[in-house]
C-alpha cells in the first residue's frame, strides 16, 4: 500500500482488506487516508475492518484532514455506526463548510443512537433551512435504522414527528366528492 505502488495495485489491496483485513492493516490504511486520491480506497478497507483502531484512525482523519479525505472519513464513521463519534460530528454539523456539515449530519443519521437523534432534532430547529432539511432526511435514515434493529414502536414516533407537521389541517379527512 505504500510507496511506488501504483494506484491499481493500491486499489486492489483495498478492495481485498475490505473483505480480510485486520488491525494490522490499520496503520497503512491510515496513511493512505492522508491522499485525496487515496482516501476513498482506505475507507473502502476501513469501513468493514474489525478492528476498534479502524475507529480512531477514520476519527482522527474528520478532525484533522481537509478535502474529499475528510468527508469520506466523516462518512465511513457513519456507515460504521461510531456512536463514540457522536460529539465530534455534532460539532461538524454546526461548520460553516456545508459539505462538511451535510457530512456529518448524514453520518449522524446512519448512526442513528439517541444522542445522535437529539442532536439532528436540534439542527431540524435551526433557521438554515438547507441545513434543517439534511437533518430531516438523517432522521429518516435513523428511523429506517431503528427498525432495521427491531426497536419499532421509537422509529413510528419518529417517522410521525417527522411527517406530522408537514401535513395541512383536514388532509385525511377528504371526502368522496372531492
Amino acid at each position: 500500500l505504500g510507496g511506488d505502488a501504483p494506484f491499481e495495485a493500491k486499489r486492489f489491496a483495498c478492495q481485498q482488506l475490505a473483505v480480510i483485513g485486520t488491525q494490522s492493516s490499520v496503520p497503512a490504511l491510515g496513511a493512505l487516508l492522508k491522499g485525496d486520491g487515496t482516501a476513498g480506497l482506505a475507507c473502502l478497507a476501513l469501513v468493514n475492518n474489525p478492528s476498534p483502531e479502524a475507529d480512531r484512525v477514520l476519527a482522527e482523519a474528520a478532525a484533522s484532514l481537509g478535502g474529499a479525505a475528510r468527508l469520506q472519513a466523516i462518512g465511513a464513521l457513519g456507515v460504521r455506526r461510531h456512536a463514540p463519534s457522536v460529539p465530534a460530528l455534532s460539532r461538524l454539523a454546526l461548520e460553516p463548510d456545508s459539505q462538511v456539515a451535510g457530512a456529518a449530519i448524514t453520518a449522524l443519521g446512519r448512526i442513528g443512537d439517541d444522542p445522535a437523534v437529539r442532536t439532528l432534532k436540534q439542527l431540524c430547529a435551526l433557521p438554515d433551512a438547507k441545513r434543517a432539511d439534511i437533518a430531516r432526511v438523517a432522521l429518516l435514515h435513523a428511523a429506517d435504522q431503528w427498525i432495521k434493529d427491531g426497536n419499532r414502536p421509537p422509529a413510528l414516533a419518529l417517522y410521525n414527528e417527522l411527517v406530522q407537521p408537514t401535513l395541512s389541517p383536514g388532509f385525511f379527512e377528504r371526502s368522496d366528492a372531492q
